[in-house]
């Protein structure tokens, strides 16, 4: 929600790299790719890559529930802003 808040989404694409089912397990294995856009006047669209990891079970009554979901950005850190001169 605060994300939102922030930039407008573009684009999701996922891909999913390894599935595996195990009785009522499902695990999910890939990589996204979200396209945004700031809410700050003129920023421009950016794109993030990220890495994720779903477990999913089956209910009782044979729907698919998700029991947890992981996610971490492969988008490297920007380098620090260089220092101010003369402070």
């Amino acid at each position: 929600k605060a994300q939102f808040a922030q930039a407008t989404p573009n684009d999701f694409v996922a891909h999913s790299e390894e599935l595996k089912l195990t009785g009522q397990v499902a695990t999910d294995r890939g990589t996204v790719e979200i396209q945004m856009t700031p809410k700050t006047k003129g920023a421009k669209m950016i794109t993030m890559h990220a890495r994720y990891m779903v477990v999913l079970y089956k209910s009782g009554d044979g729907v698919w529930l998700l029991r947890s979901l992981m996610d971490n950005t492969a988008t490297p850190a920007a380098p620090p802003a260089p220092p101010g001169k003369g402070k």
